[in-house]
């Protein structure tokens, strides 16, 4: 009888799924859901509904539970989920021999081995009763008996991987027959038709769909791997980061079992790290084995550090993360540098030192930033001694800004940079060689001292105080986070690359269980998951606030370990916000406006050359603006240009002048090539930017009007977009763009600032 109720309800379970795919039956399921439960009393037959947040959705089966009555677990469902994606077809009771309470049904997103291991041990409705300590200490005991060598690996160790396999079997059996077909000697002669002879002949088809089979399995248990491992770091986090906890209560959880301890466990997941601290050195080479207290090398400090421990000594291991959060202190700016960035990191200085920056800077490398090279950087960020009347707008600039001054001194104009140089090497496992590129930006975030941590990258041009603008503003005070839009493409992510995403999000077992947070429509909704957009962030400027962000900070840096993951998003840029995200952490400001153009706008005399005459150029609504250089408008004022990507040269590939000059845009602009390509040498020239609207908003018509706000103009080796503020010449909003000129006061800015990057070795002396 037992088994016949299983197989009944494997079968209603099985309906259901298939039914929640139409609006219709969810209304009528929501509505008649009191009858049917009767009625599954009557038949003696559990119907439960479901939805598809996590991997396991379950209900508490409480026999004396009346109908009115809510569980603890009983959470308002989530319907932003994939709802087509592959259907497992299984039902799951992890522990059937027992008296269980609940029944677990596999609903897409395989459960991680850490809750299935609580499941099958604890009752589940008395777990999440437990005090947090208690919690931590049945996971990890769990863990460690039902699997000892667990660990966050990198998938090239044992973990077969082909995200691709989810795509298209059609594709899979494409490439089979391509790569038989490679294999023959007569490969360029054969037909098609004698191709899928042979094929047939040799049962190849066969052979593939056993290979598309397993590679499939293989990747799928890739991917519950991956699962796990960041679920174990969410409850590592919630257990030993969680600033919420009591001392009393983490001095619990931190002895709770001698053989399983934080250090024990940061063993396993952060195998990339030794645990031991960089080696911090001063401009004037004072060198420290620990995180300075950079209050005590600052003059006008308007913060105080309130450190909740001592300073972490070099080779101090209890608890490495937690002791390395509590140890951030102060607010700074974060550079990732080698010896090839010197040439442009030179320019970023002389710029923030124009800007009158305050912020302490911290430049980190991997020992790939030799002392020759330091002592240049030094030279530029503190040196009192430079040509800065080689700038042509040097005088302009400091008549315009700094009249009201009685008396002017270089410090006042052109103050010394306090910097530090951060030699990560002995913090980082020498056998570990995925830190380098990006990578090693990531570890920049984890391993710089500074409590407030503003990121940037060697060619982002500031163009304001990034205290005033950004680590004072009320969005970063209240969420400790601070974030770019990408350009608003009209790229998509495939249906596989979103589930992949979903999977690794907290479930509503992290909630249940460990308190996570369960995502809401801000991230479900996002152009990412909400729209398919591949492109959301820029991560040319990132201001985090680590210690409030410990655990996403983390996640940040684990993530880029699984190709699985770093082939699916470019470089880095989704990496800040997914990890926020997979950590559970909602609390971020995303700015407002996406990427824009910046420069000068394009007149429409220079526009539709091809027309015989002005009709259609006269009306013109759209303004146009192309350049190589990706911008930052603030959307807390809707007119500040915050920042801007690529550094301030024109175009850093000025020998495909030789092309460019062919190009419509040039041809009334530039005589030849030669004066394109000095151009291309030269600073850019800014007066406005255009924020143009997303590029999927389109609007086909003979106006001569743009028909998407985005245009590659493949320019500048690829470089080159034009941005346009009105798509088709529509009168709504929803189809026009952001378009901020600027005036003389704030062009000499820029004029200046783009002065100094290019011309930085006429500066120093």
């Amino acid at each position: 009888m037992n088994s016949y109720l299983q197989k009944t309800k494997i079968h209603l379970n099985h309906l259901n799924n298939s039914l929640s795919r139409f609006k219709i039956y969810q209304i009528l399921k929501l509505r008649f859901l009191t009858i049917l439960l009767s009625l599954g009393f009557i038949f003696g037959i559990w119907l439960i509904p479901y939805n598809k947040i996590d991997s396991y959705s379950y209900t508490p089966l409480k026999q004396e539970q009346s109908k009115d009555q809510k569980s603890d677990l009983d959470i308002k469902p989530y319907d932003l989920y994939d709802q087509d994606f592959k259907d497992f077809n299984e039902v799951s009771n992890p522990d059937s021999s027992s008296n269980s309470k609940f029944i677990f049904i596999n609903n897409k997103y395989p459960i991680s081995k850490g809750y299935e291991n609580i499941i099958k041990s604890t009752d589940p409705e008395n777990f999440i009763n437990y005090s947090i300590e208690k919690k931590c200490e049945l996971y990890f005991n769990e863990l460690y008996n039902k699997t000892p060598n667990w660990s966050l690996d990198e998938l090239e160790i044992g973990y077969p991987y082909n995200g691709f396999i989810f795509d298209t079997k059609e594709q899979f059996f494409k490439d089979r027959e391509n790569d038989f077909k490679q294999s023959l000697e007569d490969k360029d002669s054969i037909s098609d038709e004698d191709l899928k002879k042979l094929i047939d002949e040799k049962n190849l088809k066969f052979k593939w769909e056993s290979q598309y089979r397993q590679a499939y399995k293989e990747s799928e248990d890739t991917e519950t791997y991956i699962t796990s491992q960041l679920t174990n770091l969410r409850v590592f986090s919630q257990c030993y980061l969680d600033p919420k906890t009591s001392p009393q209560e983490q001095f619990k959880i931190d002895n709770m079992n001698g053989n399983i301890t934080c250090d024990s466990n940061e063993e396993r997941l952060f195998k990339f790290l030794t645990r031991k601290l960089p080696i911090y050195k001063r401009w004037n080479n004072e060198t420290l084995q620990q995180l300075p207290i950079i209050e005590n090398y600052l003059n006008n400090v308007e913060y105080k550090t309130n450190l909740t421990e001592t300073q972490l000594p070099k080779n101090q291991t209890k608890c490495f993360t937690r002791s390395l959060m509590n140890s951030f202190n102060g607010q700074g700016i974060v550079i990732s540098a080698a010896d090839k960035h010197l040439d442009e990191l030179s320019s970023l200085i002389l710029v923030l030192r124009a800007i009158n920056n305050k912020l302490p800077i911290q430049i980190i490398h991997r020992g790939d930033l030799n002392s020759t090279s330091q002592d240049a950087l030094i030279n530029v960020s503190r040196s009192l001694d430079l040509n800065l009347n080689k700038i042509n707008s040097f005088k302009s600039y400091i008549q315009s800004n700094f009249q009201h001054l009685r008396e002017l001194n270089i410090e006042t104009i052109f103050p010394p940079q306090e910097i530090w140089f951060v030699d990560t090497t002995p913090a980082i496992n020498p056998n570990d060689q995925r830190f380098i590129t990006y990578g090693n930006k990531l570890l920049t975030l984890l391993f710089s001292s500074f409590e407030d941590t503003v990121l940037i990258d060697t060619d982002t041009v500031p163009f304001v105080d990034i205290k005033e603008f950004i680590l004072d503003s009320n969005v970063y005070q209240q969420k400790g986070a601070f974030f770019f839009k990408d350009r608003q493409l009209y790229d998509h992510i495939t249906g596989p690359e979103a589930t992949f995403f979903k999977k690794l999000l907290p479930t509503r077992l992290d909630s249940s269980f460990f308190q996570i947070p369960e995502l809401t429509n801000f991230t479900m909704q996002n152009r990412f998951f909400g729209d398919m957009k591949k492109h959301i962030q820029e991560s040319g400027m990132v201001a985090i606030n680590k210690k409030n962000h410990m655990r996403s900070t983390l996640t940040i840096n684990v993530l880029q370990m699984w190709h699985a993951v770093t082939t699916r998003v470019h470089g880095d840029k989704e990496l800040f916000w997914l990890g926020f995200s997979i950590a559970g952490d909602e609390n971020y400001y995303l700015n407002k406006h996406g990427v824009g153009a910046v420069g000068q706008i394009n007149p429409n005399s220079n526009r539709l050359l091809g027309d015989k005459d002005d009709s259609r150029r006269s009306k013109l609504k759209s303004h146009q603006l192309c350049t190589t250089h990706p911008a930052h408008l603030s959307g807390l004022d809707d007119h500040t240009l915050l920042w801007m990507n690529s550094g301030f040269i024109t175009c850093k590939r000025e020998n495909e002048a030789s092309k460019d000059i062919t190009m419509d845009l040039y041809k009334n602009v530039f005589d030849n090539e030669e004066q394109l390509k000095k151009n291309y040498q030269g600073p850019l020239k800014i007066s406005a930017i255009l924020v143009p609207p997303p590029q999927e908003r389109v609007i086909n018509n003979d106006l001569g009007e743009p028909s998407s706000g985005w245009d590659v103009m493949f320019g500048c080796g690829g470089y080159l977009y034009c941005a346009y503020d009105n798509i088709g010449g529509s009168n709504d909003s929803y189809y026009q763009g952001t378009l901020v000129e600027y005036d003389d006061n704030q062009q000499l800015l820029y004029d200046y600032l783009g002065e100094l990057w290019v011309n930085y070795d006429k500066v120093l002396k």
